[in-house]
């Protein structure tokens, strides 16, 4: 019971936190000014960087062996 819920937690609270994190990034309505542009480029870099880690967990939690789990993988994908 209790690794199902972890299972649980772990897959769809964590990618969709990811997942609302990287869209936010992207969706901030940004001021038109000079002076923000590098802060346009980090808020595009983060939010794919977001995204990147979305997809990296959900090919990890997809493509695992419930029966062999390796917690080094979770550990190095985990963010």
């Amino acid at each position: 019971m209790i690794h199902e819920l972890y299972d649980i937690i772990s897959i769809y609270v964590t990618v969709g936190l990811l997942l609302l994190g990287g869209l936010s990034f992207l969706f901030v309505t940004i001021p038109d000014s000079p002076l923000l542009q590098s802060y346009r480029k980090a808020r595009i870099a983060m939010a794919f960087a977001y995204l990147f880690f979305v997809a990296v967990n959900a090919v990890e939690y997809l493509f695992r062996d419930a029966e062999n789990d390796s917690i080094l993988l979770t550990q190095m994908v985990t963010l």
